[in-house]
C-alpha cells in the first residue's frame, strides 16, 4: 500500500505525468489450499507489473526484493519468488 500511496502523490504532484509514466504493481491472482480451515503448505500470488519506460530496473528489483523480505519476516516462512515474463 505504501507504494500505491507514493504513486498517487507522485502523479498528483507532477501534472505533466500520465499513468504510463509510472510503474504499477497490481495483485491479480491468489490460490492455495484444498479446503477451508486448513493451513496450506503452498500459496501462490500473481502480480501484473507494468514498468514505465523510464523506470530504473535495478531500483525496481531492489524494491521487489525488499517486499519479499518483508513478507518472509511476517510469515516466518520460506518465501520463494518465481518470475515469469511475458
Amino acid at each position: 500500500m505504501q507504494y500505491v500511496s507514493f504513486l498517487l502523490h507522485y502523479l498528483r504532484d507532477d501534472t505533466e505525468l500520465t499513468l504510463g509514466d509510472v510503474t504499477s504493481v497490481n495483485l491479480t491472482a491468489m490460490s492455495g489450499g484444498v479446503q477451508q480451515n486448513f493451513v496450506p503448505d503452498r500459496f501462490k500470488v500473481g502480480f501484473d507489473v507494468r514498468v514505465a519506460p523510464t523506470a530504473d530496473l535495478a531500483e525496481l528489483e531492489a524494491a521487489v526484493a525488499k517486499w519479499v523480505e518483508e513478507v518472509r519476516v511476517h510469515l516466518w516462512a520460506c518465501v520463494r519468488v518465481y518470475s515469469t515474463y511475458i
